[in-house]
């Protein structure tokens, strides 16, 4: 039976049959974190809700066409197996080869060293980065990095006695996120001044 809020209620598990049956849009429980997701344009999807470290994520595990309530299950209990030795489930889908924003800054700065003013603008450029950013955000892989983690690292040049568009000028120059961003992860708009 499922209720108004679209959650099934009884014993917290979805059949087959129930699956097939159900076609209002909504999001449906099967327990320990696997939701069928049905789209108001009538289609199904599997989708598990897990939070890993510290942040929910909402896994895309097939459409019900693809993936079979059984198969959905088992990849889910797979995750939750990963996020509770503290990995990440997202982490085994990503491309390999996305650079951490470490090794990217350092093949940006070298590509660039040549068009620099002097060798002191390029030692002043570097320091920058191994002061501000890399204490921060210089383990991230650059695909992951946000809004929010170019704030954590702007914050505190923002306070001192540098002006905020220098400090943000000093990060986006190379503009080199771009060239390792994947299908799924979101450009850095530019702050406003």
């Amino acid at each position: 039976m499922i209720n108004r809020v679209g959650q099934y209620v009884g014993q917290g598990k979805l059949t087959e049959r129930s699956v097939r049956a159900i076609n209002e849009p909504g999001l449906y429980g099967d327990g320990n974190t696997l939701y069928l997701r049905v789209a108001p344009g009538g289609s199904k999807q599997w989708v598990q809700r897990l939070t890993v470290n510290g942040c929910r994520r909402d896994i895309g595990l097939g459409g019900c066409g693809w993936v079979t309530l059984a198969e959905a299950r088992e990849a889910a209990q797979e995750n939750r197996r990963v996020a509770r030795r503290g990995g990440d489930p997202l982490a085994m889908r990503r491309p390999r080869g996305i650079p951490q924003f470490r090794d990217a800054a350092r093949q940006t700065f070298e590509a660039l060293k040549p068009r620099w003013r002097s060798e002191k603008a390029a030692a002043n450029w570097w320091a920058h980065l191994e002061r501000h950013a890399f204490p921060i955000i210089g383990d991230l892989p650059v695909d992951r990095i946000g809004r929010t983690d170019l704030l954590r690292v702007l914050a505190p040049i923002w306070t001192e006695k540098r002006s905020p568009r220098d400090a943000f000028g000093a990060m986006s120059a190379p503009r080199f996120s771009g060239r390792w961003r994947t299908a799924g992860s979101k450009p850095i708009r530019r702050a406003r001044q």
